[in-house]
């Protein structure tokens, strides 16, 4: 066995170097662990990569160690067989210092690795023990730390909590456990984990603490996590201000990141096969689109763990050559990837018909060209598809993703209302329709731009078997100066395009009325005629004693509608021992 360094990149507290093994059995694989000191033995793990299946010969493996006040540290990487004998050892050492340099010469020369390896102890994620934190609050010359502890999932679960500081002296600490609970898993039915949330009462120190998660009766699960000063600071500055814009959470970011798909829950997700497999068709009308965006959008698409989608680039800006050449770069990169030039820019609702037009998916989605979807996206659009296979219509839930590139606004949307789908397009991204289905629609046509989404939304419902809502946030909506996220103003033909889309759904559907815009931008109001032949409407009004409320219930029902006829039962009060009115109008 040989081992040697091939990169080294630091973050979030910790140090993370890419090992390349050889000579190391197909059957066997790799340990480590830290020297031993008088406060214990520094912290450390070691994973196997995911590339090491393309280049079995070579196989990479990537070192995680917090980042601590010394110079340099020894520890013992052992190679194991499928028996658990130790084979052979060898020893590493670890200069902290080079490896701050080596790091910094990497995110300038070599972001892909540190991209790659970054971070990679959460692929392990659902096979060992993982620690998230929540909150901070000062409390005096102590903190209080909120957080959460998750394991596999087992009945015997015996946690042992300790915390070092960055010289691996221990930190005096008092845990509170608040409760455990068994979560799901998003990759398997059959997996769960434990979370068990906790309180931390530590010194108030701006400080990196380390702590070490040990459980007593399964001890692969053990791990380690850093808590970093920005971490901290950050917890502690969330906590010290009061939120200035109702719609703007400061927390959310936080929120979002710990309930988005981990990296170990994307990479099960890879290795899963289901039994139905539908084809996404991803039709994306691209209109001087500027190439830093066309790239974050094309990379979401890749990233994907659902496999079986095209891409449909549909290219109206046939002058813009610099965009030419970023299509042509990623045409090269995966055979999934279309590209339709046309000659002339027809207008968002012709462009996208082009697309459809050629798309082969069993499914039509639609993807703004300016913004980002999370990986799992078509994971868990397929992964409903399994579930309820007469779905027509599909969507999930989204936010806003800032020009500062964080997330904010979170919409987390309800299930299929068609009321409130005439009163605005709730349903908006990302909009999956059965090709099947809308092989049966109008297309759009340019009145409906601005508002074609809304329109081919509405025609969708109308015959669809099953609309069906994806409860997570897997859609990220750009705000720019020039989209309607931002500025509702920016596409003032919109709102009339809107309003011709209701009206014509209404219409479709038989129903006489009228609608017009509401008070707030792309809402509109349906005013319903009534019927010629008046359907009977009871009005129940429950009630106690107050009369003198009742009586002005009442007083209002008759000035809105005068032919209302009243019938009055009389009832023995308690309170004022009069009379109790239950009333039924009828008209």
């Amino acid at each position: 066995m040989k081992i040697s360094i091939d990169g080294t990149c630091r973050g979030n507290g910790k140090i993370y170097t890419r090992f390349l093994v050889r000579g190391l059995d197909p059957n066997h694989t790799l340990n480590i662990h830290g020297r031993e000191t008088p406060n214990g033995s520094s912290p450390c793990s070691i994973y196997e990569s995911l590339n090491s299946k393309r280049s079995p010969s070579v196989r990479q493996f990537v070192g995680v160690f917090p980042i601590i006040e010394a110079w340099v540290n020894n520890f013992t990487i052992t190679e194991i067989d499928d028996a658990g004998r130790v084979i052979e050892s060898q020893a590493f050492r670890l200069n902290y210092e080079i490896a701050k340099w080596q790091s910094r010469i990497n995110y300038r020369i070599n972001k892909p690795m540190c991209s790659e390896i970054r971070d990679y102890d959460q692929i392990a994620a659902y096979d060992r023990a993982d620690m998230e934190f929540w909150s901070c609050v000062e409390d005096g010359e102590e903190m209080i730390i909120r957080g959460a502890v998750y394991t596999p999932y087992r009945d015997d679960t015996s946690l042992t909590i300790t915390c070092k500081d960055s010289r691996l002296s221990p930190i005096n600490i008092e845990i509170v456990p608040l409760g455990t609970a068994k979560l799901k898993t998003k990759f398997s039915a059959e997996r769960a984990r434990r979370e068990s949330q906790f309180s931390i009462r530590l010194p108030h120190a701006m400080r990196r603490h380390i702590f070490q998660i040990e459980d007593a009766n399964h001890p692969s699960f053990s791990n380690f996590a850093v808590l970093d000063i920005p971490e901290l600071q950050n917890m502690i500055e969330h906590d010290r201000y009061l939120r200035e814009n109702a719609q703007i959470d400061h927390n959310y970011p936080k929120w979002f990141d710990s309930h988005k798909a981990t990296l170990g829950a994307l990479s099960k997700q890879r290795d899963i096969t289901f039994t139905i497999q539908p084809f996404f068709s991803i039709v994306v009308p691209l209109f001087n689109t500027p190439i830093d965006l066309f790239h974050e959008m094309v990379s979401s698409v890749l990233s994907q763990t659902y496999r079986k989608w095209e891409l449909v680039l549909v290219n109206a800006s046939p002058k813009d050559n610099e965009l030419a050449d970023a299509i042509a770069s990623v045409l090269a990169i995966d055979s999934r990837i279309l590209e339709i030039r046309l000659e002339d820019n027809l207008g968002i609702s012709e462009n996208t018909n082009a697309g459809i037009a050629v798309a082969h998916g069993d499914f039509i989605c639609f993807f703004d060209h300016d913004d980002v979807i999370e990986p799992n996206l078509l994971f868990s659009y397929a992964e409903a598809i399994n579930s309820y296979n007469d779905i027509d219509l599909l969507y999930c839930d989204e936010d806003k993703l800032m020009p500062d590139g964080t997330f904010a606004q979170p919409f987390f949307k309800p299930d299929f209302d068609l009321e409130l789908l005439r009163n605005n397009n709730y349903i908006c991204h990302m909009l999956a329709i059965r090709k099947s289905l809308l092989d049966q629609l109008e297309g759009n046509t340019k009145e409906f731009d601005g508002a074609q989404d809304h329109n081919l939304t509405l025609q969708a419902v109308e015959k669809a078997r099953r609309v069906f809502h994806v409860t997570s946030i897997l859609y990220h909506w750009r705000i720019s100066a020039t989209s309607t996220a931002a500025n509702a103003d920016s596409k003032p033909y919109a709102s009339a395009a809107g309003i011709r889309a209701v009206q014509s759904h209404l219409n479709r559907m038989g129903i006489k009325a009228n609608v017009e815009l509401s008070r707030r931008p792309f809402t509109y109001k349906v005013t319903y005629q009534i019927p010629e032949e008046h359907p009977l409407v009871s009005i129940i009004i429950p009630t106690k004693d107050q009369i003198d409320i009742l009586d002005t219930c009442i007083q209002s029902i008759l000035k809105k509608q005068p032919m209302i006829t009243m019938r009055s039962y009389w009832l023995k009060t308690t309170a004022q021992k009069r009379r109790r009115s239950n009333i039924t109008a009828a008209f």
